[in-house]
C-alpha cells in the first residue's frame, strides 16, 4: 500500500497532533512539515555540493554520480563554447572539493 504525504498529514492532524496545536489549519501544518524538504530540494537542485543536516532526521548528501554528471555536462558545455573557461573551472573546483571531502570523511571512519 502506498501512502501519500497529504493523507499521512491528515491522519496525523486527526489522531496524533497534540491538543494545543489542533487549531492549526491543514495549510499551516503542511507548511511546517514540508518546508525543510522544500529547502532540501532547493539546495540539491542548486548544484551546491554540500551536505544538509536535519536534526532528528539525518544527513542528506549529493550523490557522487550527480557530481560526476555535473562535471561531464560542464565539460561538454565548455567544449561547445556555451560556458567560459572560468565557469568550467568553478564547477570543476566545486566537484573536486566535493570528492576531496568524501575522501576525508572515509579516512575519518577508518
Amino acid at each position: 500500500m502506498r501512502y501519500e504525504a497529504e493523507d499521512i498529514l491528515k491522519d496525523f492532524k486527526r489522531e496524533a497532533l497534540p491538543e494545543k496545536y489542533k487549531d492549526l489549519s491543514l495549510n499551516d501544518l503542511r507548511r511546517i512539515c514540508f518546508t525543510p524538504f522544500f529547502f532540501l530540494r532547493k539546495v540539491m537542485q542548486s548544484n551546491v555540493l554540500t551536505e544538509i543536516r536535519f536534526k532528528y532526521l539525518g544527513v542528506f548528501l549529493v550523490s557522487s554520480r550527480k557530481a560526476k554528471t555535473l562535471l561531464e555536462k560542464a565539460g561538454i558545455r565548455y567544449a561547445k563554447g556555451l560556458i567560459t573557461e572560468e565557469e568550467f573551472h568553478v564547477i570543476k573546483n566545486m566537484v573536486d572539493n566535493y570528492f576531496d571531502s568524501i575522501k576525508e570523511e572515509n579516512y575519518d571512519e577508518d
